[in-house]
């Protein structure tokens, strides 16, 4: 097909005795089977003539094993490591190569080339270089080659030229240190990324998160008031108010909405929610202000089906150890508030998409809810003269004229 051929190879087709860089040209010497079957190749590539025989060393990448990965998988369980410190080579990030081969199979510049990050190191200084950056404090020990016996033998200083790279017109891979700090900060991220979040229960039955965040149940069933651990001094605060590895625990999935309303004192926003398949989960919270929030489970098959709970949120107070608070209200569940202060800022984020002709909401005072509003007003000094609905929550239907949404017969079991 006249297909160009891009053959990987690696530094050890050399034995590391010349005591300078390799350049292509030098007369090849293989220590281990590794290198022979290596060369072997080379001599089978150059019997085609577009080929590109790539001599690289030392690889690490995301995926796979590599030296990198490995020292740190075991200087977290290792008091001391001993790496030996008289094998010389340069490290080559899979991502810069990666760039390299594409660069070069794109071209007719066909031939052998080193290829590598810039730079040379040895196994002990880059192990040193990537716990440093790593933040793991365990001590590394140096040790030779003749004292660490291994089955296959390795060159001692097998550090390749990358001029004849250069001098065909190719960008030369990034320092090795740049490269190795790239990686190192690529895996830490991966880690976190797919860190399993670890919850427990503690013997008030909530559920508290790694970072000190607890997640305190209600009477409705996977209905959860969330409250931030807040680390603060004479300076003033700080929380975390959302982790996606949590919030996905409780079955948050991600968030597609950030949202905020500002509200006046006595504004009621009636029970509203939006139809499957466009149905949301909310975490609510409140920003300035204050604002009792109330939520119904409308979920059918629910053990709290249409039993309701309130809660006060209100912005975070070092004086007030239940504010700051946060509710997570689930699929499946309809919400509402009342606003008790002018100026009030009301902030919720939103997992899934927003369409306006498809929420749909319930009566506020609904008999089968039978939320008592008369005490959460009594409770918090608003007067029913205070009260103002828009249009939209004063046309709301009552669930007996609506029963499309939810099952007749837990309908007539909840009027029982």
């Amino acid at each position: 097909m006249g297909a160009k051929l891009v053959y990987i190879s690696t530094d050890y087709v050399f034995d590391g005795k010349k005591g300078e860089p390799y350049v292509e040209e030098d007369q090849t010497n293989t220590l281990n089977e590794y290198g022979k079957s290596k060369l072997f190749g080379e001599k089978q590539a150059l019997t085609y003539s577009k080929s590109f025989i790539v001599r690289t060393s030392w690889v690490f990448g995301l995926n796979g094993k590599n030296f990198i990965k490995t020292i740190i998988n075991a200087a977290k369980k290792q008091k001391e490591l001993t790496i030996v410190s008289d094998q010389v080579g340069s490290p080559t990030y899979t991502k810069d190569l990666a760039k390299f081969l594409v660069n070069l199979a794109e071209s007719d510049k066909y031939g052998i080339y080193h290829a590598h990050n810039e730079g040379y190191t040895s196994w002990y200084h880059l192990a040193k270089y990537t716990l440093e950056l790593y933040g793991l404090k365990t001590p590394v020990k140096e040790i030779a080659t003749k004292d660490y016996p291994q089955a296959a033998k390795r060159p001692l200083y097998n550090v390749l030229s990358t001029d004849k790279l250069k001098e065909n017109g190719f960008e030369p891979l990034q320092d090795w240190h740049k490269a190795v700090e790239e990686y190192v900060y690529e895996l830490m991220y991966e880690e976190e990324k797919n860190k399993v979040v670890e919850v427990v229960q503690n013997e008030n039955e909530e559920f508290v998160i790694p970072n000190g965040t607890k997640a305190i149940p209600t009477n409705l069933a996977d209905c959860f008031i969330i409250e931030p651990k807040v680390f603060g001094d004479d300076r003033g605060h700080y929380c975390p108010k959302y982790q996606e590895a949590y919030m996905n625990y409780f079955g948050f999935e991600r968030v597609f909405q950030d949202s905020e309303s500002l509200s006046k004192r006595g504004v009621l926003r009636g029970i509203h929610f939006q139809k499957y398949p466009f149905d949301q989960a909310k975490i609510v919270r409140v920003v300035s202000g204050a604002v009792v929030d109330v939520v119904v489970d409308l979920r059918v098959d629910s053990p709290t089906f249409l039993q309701y709970t309130s809660v006060l949120l209100t912005p975070y107070d070092s004086k007030n150890p239940e504010s700051g608070r946060q509710l997570y209200v689930p699929r499946g569940f309809g919400h509402g508030f009342l606003c008790l202060k002018d100026n009030t800022l009301f902030k919720y984020f939103i997992d899934n998409y927003y369409r306006p002709n498809m929420e749909s909401g319930l009566a506020w005072n609904d008999p089968l809810i039978n939320i008592n509003w008369g005490e959460i007003f009594t409770k918090y000094g608003i007067s029913k003269d205070e009260i103002t609905l828009s249009e939209k929550d004063e046309k709301r239907p009552f669930l007996e004229s609506s029963p499309e949404y939810f099952s007749y017969k837990k309908l007539e079991m909840k009027k029982e």
